[in-house]
């Protein structure tokens, strides 16, 4: 499936095949179709979504061969990438080659789904190698032919990324893109960041942390998208709750969580049901001759009744809510009752074993008693639990030391300023305050005076959280630079970062990818610096947080408010000092106070 775009109709013949054994199983001399209770699309759903997390063959088929064209991209070295290029596409790249040229079926099967790639990747700069007609290196790539001035003679036509910066520098030359492309190049251009260091550019994945492609991320990509243009009805909350808490439930077996999905989605073949579809079947209780829909069988008829209350819950069904769209809501009162050794394994045990006790009668003319139901539903709730007693081993690692990986950053706190990170991201695309920091910074001198600067800054464009929170980190690092300080602790809630940031090859092997271009500035700043990287919970990052919500909402003033109330700065403040000739860059500074 990695190497060839099946047809529909062998896949739909494979799907059918799956279908039939998921409803039906193996069963011998057994020629029928089952009834489908569900639609297909309800089974493939996610588990988180009320579906029982299946996956359809089509999209399978699609995400591994985007997987397949991502290995051409990320590893053109491979004798694989190498013939597949002389062959095709000699004197282009994979983003251009020619789709009207005899072809085999995998390379057809390739160029079918380019564009889900294109879509979804980004090239990182670092030393400017990227091609700038035949790479998707920005927005619109595919327009640099049509935006190209071909009437200017001041400057050669570029052919990489490298040639559109000034000499000698990674800074966009502003003059020149503006003369060969436009000023609407310009303003896109001025946006993109330009990793500090060496090495040849980097292309990723923006659907994974770490911007490699994937089999798997590849699908999630293609279900949405797929849902996107199709949405499915809608499945009550508190059904999608209550599966959830099965499917986590690790001590409910699985043939027990699979019958309550059924249960739960209206997929069980009740007389009532399979009445409406074959009327020759009788919709009537084998055992009271009432109407058997879900509510009479597992709550009123006379056995279910019998049986609830000789268990340990000592239920009596009649002080159950009714519901005519399903038993969520008698689940769900059950479940929220809060009665000692009552847990959805022991409710859907039962409910279980009466569904099996109802086919025994009704097909083998066998009876069941209350006692034989919960006997083996409490076998069944139980034996899992019982293979799991035996405790885990615990290794002690508190001990063993901290990565080797690791330079001239830490994790443990030492002394020195402490300087708190955190910042505030608006959701709403529409806001006109998007992105704040906020920064506190906590000195304790030898004279037992505490003296503490607090930094309000705005970023002056909308970014992910992640990236926000990586902002602040480096603002951090640049005041703690400005600020000439030989150590200092850098505090963040945010674990990633932290992790990464920590690591000495964070450029190369970020936490997400997006935080590259971050993390190498953040390298660079902080040299001749000790540092350490401390991870602190967000009700510990208070002061901060408040910070950046403050920054996020305020109007940016012109000059920086500043004030300072230090006692230990007496006349001269040495952090008004160290800012005169601070260069802010992207970042917007809205106040700065000394306590």
């Amino acid at each position: 499936m990695a190497n060839i775009l099946f047809t529909k109709k062998f896949l739909a013949n494979l799907t059918a095949i799956i279908r039939t054994f998921w409803w039906q199983g193996v069963q011998k001399d057994q020629n029928k179709k089952p009834i489908h209770y569900r639609s297909w699309d309800a089974c493939c759903k996610p588990k988180k979504e009320g579906g029982l997390g299946i996956r359809k063959l089509e999209l399978v088929n699609k995400g591994m061969l985007i997987n397949t064209a991502w290995r051409f991209i990320h590893e053109p070295e491979t004798m694989v990438a190498k013939i597949i290029k002389a062959k095709y596409f000699p004197n282009a790249s994979l983003w251009t080659a020619s789709a009207h040229i005899p072809k085999s079926t995998f390379w057809s099967s390739i160029l079918s789904i380019r564009h889900h790639l294109e879509t979804h990747v980004t090239i990182q700069f670092i030393d400017g190698n990227t091609s700038i007609w035949n790479q998707p290196w920005s927005p619109f790539w595919k327009e640099m032919h049509d935006r190209l001035n071909l009437e200017q003679t001041d400057y050669e036509i570029p052919s990489t990324v490298s040639d559109l910066w000034l000499p000698n520098s990674k800074m966009w030359d502003e003059n020149k893109i503006i003369t060969l492309f436009g000023q609407q190049s310009m303003d896109a251009l001025v946006q993109v960041p330009i990793i500090v260091g060496q090495g040849p550019d980097i292309i990723c994945w923006k659907l994974t942390p770490n911007g490699l492609c994937s089999s798997k991320s590849a699908y999630n990509m293609l279900a949405r998208e797929e849902a996107a243009r199709h949405p499915p009805p809608n499945t009550p909350l508190q059904v999608i709750q209550i599966l959830r808490h099965v499917w986590k439930d690790k001590l409910i077996q699985p043939r027990v969580k699979t019958f309550a999905w059924r249960l739960l989605r209206l997929a069980l073949g009740t007389g009532k049901r399979l009445h409406r579809i074959i009327h020759r079947i009788d919709e009537k209780c084998s055992r009271c001759g009432m109407v058997e829909d879900d509510n009479h069988l597992f709550f009123e008829c006379s056995f279910a009744r019998a049986t609830w209350f000789a268990s340990v819950l000592g239920l009596r069904t009649s002080n159950l809510p009714s519901s005519t769209s399903g038993l969520h809501v008698q689940i769900a009162t059950l479940l929220q009752q809060g009665v000692p050794h009552v847990t959805a394994g022991i409710i859907f045990s039962i409910m279980w074993c009466l569904w099996k006790a109802r086919n025994d009668h009704r097909f083998n003319n066998v009876h069941w008693t209350t006692s034989r139901i919960l006997f083996e539903a409490t076998a069944i709730d139980n034996s899992l639990a019982a293979a799991m007693e035996e405790p885990l081993p615990i290794h002690d690692y508190d001990n063993q030391g901290q990565d080797n990986n690791l330079s001239n950053v830490s994790v443990q706190i030492q002394d020195g300023p402490k300087i708190f990170c955190d910042a505030s991201v608006c959701v709403q695309q529409s806001a006109a305050n998007q992105t704040g920091i906020g920064i506190f910074i906590l000195t304790t001198p030898s004279h037992s005076l505490c003296s503490a600067s607090f930094f309000q800054v705005r970023i002056l464009q909308a970014m992910e959280p992640l990236q926000a929170e990586a902002n602040a980190l480096l603002m951090g690092a640049k005041l703690a630079k400005a600020l000439n300080l030989q150590r200092a602790n850098l505090i963040t809630d945010n674990e990633v970062l932290a992790k990464s940031a920590r690591t000495a090859s964070a450029g190369h092997s970020p936490g997400h990818w997006s935080l590259r271009p971050f993390l190498a500035e953040f390298a660079d700043v902080t040299q001749g610096i000790t540092c350490s990287i401390i991870k602190i919970s967000r009700q510990n990052n208070k002061v901060a947080d408040r910070l950046a919500k403050m920054a996020r909402q305020a109007s940016i003033p012109s000059p920086c408010l500043f004030s300072c109330n230090a006692l230990s700065h007496n006349l001269h403040c040495p952090v008004r000092h160290a800012l005169v000739n601070f260069q802010w860059g992207s970042f917007a500074p809205i106040s700065l106070t000394c306590l």
